[in-house]
Parts: C-alpha cells; sequence; structure tokens
C-alpha cells in the first residue's frame, strides 16, 4: 500500500495505513506495519454489517483489534462468549488497554488504573 488514504503512527510505533481498494466493493483495507515500513503485522478489511440475528466472532492470539459499533437506532445487544478462566487476560492493540479475568478491572497496559469519569 505505496499510497494510503490515511496514515497512523501508534505509540509503539507500528504504522497504520487504510486504502480503498475498488476489486473488494470499495472497502476499506486497514494495513499495519512495523517501523521498518516492510513487515506486515496484520491486514484486515475494516468494517462488516451484522445484522439483527448474525454473530461475530474474533479469535485470541491473533493480535487485530476489533469492536464493535451500533449505527442504528436499535438497540443492540453484545454478548461475549468466553471459559472465564482467571488466569486469562486480555490485551488491546491499537490501544493502551488490559484486563485480567481475575478483576475484570480495564487498566492501562503498565497496570495504572484510568481515571475516573464520573459515570
Amino acid at each position: 500500500m505505496n499510497h494510503p488514504e490515511t496514515e497512523e503512527v501508534q505509540a509503539d510505533g507500528r504504522i497504520r495505513r487504510w486504502a480503498r481498494i475498488p476489486e473488494p466493493g470499495g472497502r476499506a483495507l486497514r494495513v499495519v506495519l512495523l517501523q521498518d515500513k516492510e513487515t506486515v503485522h496484520n491486514a484486515f478489511f475494516d468494517r462488516a454489517l451484522l445484522r439483527a440475528g448474525e454473530c461475530a466472532t474474533f479469535p485470541k492470539g491473533t493480535g487485530n483489534g476489533h469492536h464493535l459499533i451500533n449505527e442504528s437506532s436499535a438497540i443492540a445487544i453484545y454478548l461475549e462468549v468466553d471459559s472465564r478462566n482467571l488466569d486469562d487476560l486480555t490485551t488491546c492493540s491499537d490501544v493502551d488497554m488490559k484486563s485480567a479475568n481475575s478483576d475484570g478491572l480495564f487498566v492501562r497496559k503498565n497496570g495504572t488504573p484510568y481515571a475516573e469519569s464520573g459515570r
């Protein structure tokens, strides 16, 4: 991806690039490169539309970040199925966040808590 529409350098030095690809219907392809700008860390098409009754899976250990956005006016219900092994640790690939199943708290990767949001 030599001519991205958008390029961002993350705090960890990885580089995220986005470009529209005509062949798959103009969807945006996101590529995450290492600092050498040659080695692809991961690449995937952004945004898949889920309709009522559909589900998505996010395999652990891939390094691909994911999140769900409800852009409809309807209420969306999110169900997470997990083993809830108390030794499991969730780390977010694109943001400074982690959560241990042992306490369920979301903290920065260095273990410091987020400031209270007042909610």
